[in-house]
């Protein structure tokens, strides 16, 4: 059996290169639906292939505007919840070439066992002061975004 962190790692190596080659379907094939995202800023419910094809497409545009060429993202801490759950905790890393462009941020991640295959349940990104990235993930239209109570 591997270990938590190890299965975190290769999905979001997963992830990250189907991201970097605009490979929704492979991106998709990963992610458990429904599926809340959260920012600081606020939280969206994307209930649908459709709306995470959108958040998909935003995201990308916000790389493309920033000349991003590599997408790293690194687990600092995953643990077992359970036999079908997992959490973890990475950092994200954005490259133009080999200038990093954009503050590094964390986020959080919940993953499921689901059909034998782990996928992203659920995420939070802590990304401080970067609206641009808050908006990319939050401010689309087809999903459903629903401010956070204070």
């Amino acid at each position: 059996m591997h270990s938590a962190r190890h299965i975190a790692e290769a999905l979001l190596a997963l992830t990250g290169k189907a991201m970097m080659a605009d490979d929704f379907v492979a991106f998709h094939r990963h992610q458990v639906l429904p599926q809340p995202i959260e920012t600081f800023e606020g939280r969206k419910m994307v209930t649908t292939p459709a709306q995470m094809q959108v958040v998909f497409a935003s995201v990308r545009a916000h790389q493309k505007r920033l000349g991003v060429t590599r997408l790293e993202r690194h687990c600092a801490e995953a643990k077992f919840v359970g036999r079908e759950n997992l959490e973890a905790v990475y950092t994200s890393y954005a490259y133009r070439n080999r200038t990093l462009i954009q503050q590094p941020y964390q986020s959080f991640a919940f993953l499921r066992l689901v059909g034998g295959a782990w996928k992203f349940a659920y995420c939070m990104y802590a990304v401080p002061g970067e609206s641009r990235l808050n908006d990319a993930l939050l401010n689309v239209p087809q999903a459903q975004s629903v401010p956070l109570s204070t």
